[in-house]
């Protein structure tokens, strides 16, 4: 018997829909197609290394963060209880959560003698 795939649920709000433009923009965009100008806190996304352009199923995506540390990506299904601990722990500690889940998980793997 097939095990039922699990349910998944938003945990946070939408967000925010973006504001109206100005009059003037919308004038400017209908007479000529000039687009508004982006605000200035709008940031760049992270650069993902070359082997993350396409995502297949299965397929294993690397990326690459500022400080030149590698990770790749993958899901991880935790209990609301033990994702609402690590997120403030996380938070309190000023740590990110995958650097913290990456210790514990390498801890039990040692703990059982993994190979380094």
């Amino acid at each position: 018997m097939a095990r039922p795939k699990p349910v998944v649920r938003v945990l946070r709000p939408p967000p925010e829909p973006p504001p109206e433009p100005a009059p003037e923009e919308v004038e400017g965009f209908i007479r000529d197609g000039r687009r508004p100008q982006a605000s200035a806190d709008v940031r760049e996304r992270p650069q993902a290394s070359a082997n993350a352009r396409g995502r297949l199923r299965g397929e294993k995506v690397a990326v690459t963060r500022d400080d030149g540390r590698e990770r790749v990506r993958m899901t991880v299904y935790l209990r609301p209880e033990t994702r609402a601990m690590l997120a403030r722990v996380c938070a309190d500690e000023g740590r990110e959560a995958s650097i913290v889940v990456d210790e514990a998980v390498w801890g039990f793997l040692r703990a059982r003698g993994a190979p380094r």
